[in-house]
């Protein structure tokens, strides 16, 4: 419902394809990966995502400096 409101599909020429269509999901792992190559430690992006444990932010540890 979010990325309908800020009309991020709307522009796309292709949206039959899925791969190409931003949803939730995308927006929240690449605010997870800003943080995490900006140095927020992985505990702190957990909370902000409101994961449960770390092992669900690991995917993100690659990209910590």
């Amino acid at each position: 419902r979010v990325v309908e409101q800020l009309g991020f599909n709307r522009a796309m020429h292709r949206l039959d394809n899925p791969r190409e269509k931003i949803n939730f999901h995308a927006l929240r792992h690449t605010f997870a990966s800003w943080l995490a190559m900006q140095g927020i430690p992985l505990f702190e992006i957990m909370v902000l995502l409101g994961h449960s444990s770390l092992k669900m932010v690991q995917r993100y540890a690659a990209l910590s400096p």
